[in-house]
C-alpha cells in the first residue's frame, strides 16, 4: 500500500482548503475601525486603524459603509478613494466631496457583501477561487490517475482526503475566528486616551458620591482645562461637538 501518495494528497486538500477558506472569512464583512474623521483643504480625510486594503484601480472611489461614529452626517453609504495604505477620502454616495465640517474619532466602515473583494483584494478573491475546488477535484479525479488496483485501497485514500478536507476546513474557521477577534479588541487611540482618563479619575477619586444640586455639582474651570490638556492633540481646534460626540 502506497502510504506517501495518499498522504501527499491528504495535506495538499488541507493545505488547499485551508488556505482558501482563511483567505475569505478573514476578509468577509472585514469592519476597519477608524481613528479619525477631518477636514483638510475642503476634503475629509478618514484615517484607519490599520491598513484597510483599499485598492481603487485608477484613482476610482470604492462604495463603503461607515456606522458609530457619533455624527448624524457620517452613518450611512458613502464612496472613499484612496490616498495610503490608512487615509481616504470620503466622498458622498453620488461621488461628491464633502465639505461640510464633519469631525470624529470612532466608527467603522466595511465593504458590501462580495465587493470588498473585487473592490479591495481582487487578488484573494481570485486565489480562494483557484483554491477551493482543488480539493474535490482530488477526490473525483485522483483515483483515475491512481495505480491502486484494490477498491479497499482506493476507498482508503478517499477517506484520507475527506477528513484532511474536513480538518483543513476546521482549521481554517478557528484562525480565522482568532484573526478576527484579535482585530476586534484593538484599541483605537481614542479608546485607549479614554480608558486612561477613567483610570486617573478612580485616582482622584476612588469612591464617586452624588452631589446635591447646585454649585457643588457645577464642573469647576481647572477640571475643563485639564480635560483639555489630556486630549488636547485630537480636540485641536475642534469645537464642542466632536467633545460630545467622542
Amino acid at each position: 500500500y502506497d502510504y506517501y501518495s495518499s498522504a501527499c494528497s491528504g495535506l495538499g486538500c488541507l493545505i488547499a482548503q485551508f488556505i482558501a477558506l482563511v483567505l475569505l472569512l478573514t476578509r468577509a464583512r472585514l469592519t476597519h475601525q477608524i481613528v479619525d474623521v477631518t477636514q483638510c483643504n475642503g476634503r475629509t480625510l478618514v484615517t484607519t486603524l490599520e491598513p484597510h486594503g483599499v485598492v481603487g484601480r485608477s484613482g476610482r472611489s470604492v462604495r463603503v459603509h461607515v456606522s458609530g461614529t457619533g455624527h448624524t452626517h457620517l452613518d450611512g453609504w458613502f464612496r472613499v478613494r484612496r490616498l495610503d495604505a490608512i487615509r481616504l477620502e470620503l466622498q458622498s454616495s453620488e461621488g461628491q466631496g464633502i465639505s461640510d465640517g464633519v469631525v470624529t474619532s470612532m466608527g467603522v466602515l466595511r465593504h458590501p457583501v462580495l465587493r470588498e473583494f473585487i473592490d479591495a483584494k481582487p487578488l484573494v478573491l481570485a486565489m480562494s477561487l483557484t483554491l477551493l475546488p482543488v480539493p474535490w477535484f482530488l477526490h473525483f479525479f485522483g483515483p483515475l490517475w491512481s495505480d491502486t488496483r484494490s477498491q479497499v485501497e482506493r476507498d482508503w485514500n478517499v477517506k484520507v482526503r475527506l477528513l484532511a478536507t474536513f480538518m483543513g476546513t476546521v482549521l481554517a474557521v478557528i484562525a480565522a475566528a482568532i484573526v478576527r477577534t484579535s482585530r476586534a479588541n484593538l484599541m483605537t487611540p481614542l479608546e485607549s486616551r479614554l480608558a486612561a482618563f477613567r483610570q486617573h479619575l478612580r485616582t482622584q477619586n476612588p469612591n464617586p458620591t452624588s452631589c446635591d444640586r447646585g454649585p457643588s455639582r457645577a464642573v469647576r474651570i481647572e477640571q475643563v482645562i485639564e480635560l483639555y490638556q489630556f486630549f488636547h492633540d485630537m480636540i485641536q481646534m475642534r469645537s464642542a461637538y466632536y467633545l460630545n460626540e467622542n
